[in-house]
């Protein structure tokens, strides 16, 4: 169990950073392409900024 604890958090951290270094070169297409492999939902209508909290 611990092993696969591992494995997804290892696997968690490759994913994410595809995200970020998307970001980082301003393609939000692909940054929203690479999130949605991370989440179960439709991310292609994102907003480019989070709304403000309340």
């Amino acid at each position: 169990m611990l092993l696969y604890t591992c494995i997804a958090a290892r696997c968690l951290d490759k994913e994410s950073c595809k995200v970020m270094n998307e970001l980082e070169k301003n393609n939000l297409s692909m940054a929203r392409q690479y999130l949605s492999y991370l989440v179960g939902r439709e991310t292609t209508e994102l907003p480019e900024k989070a709304p403000d909290s309340p």
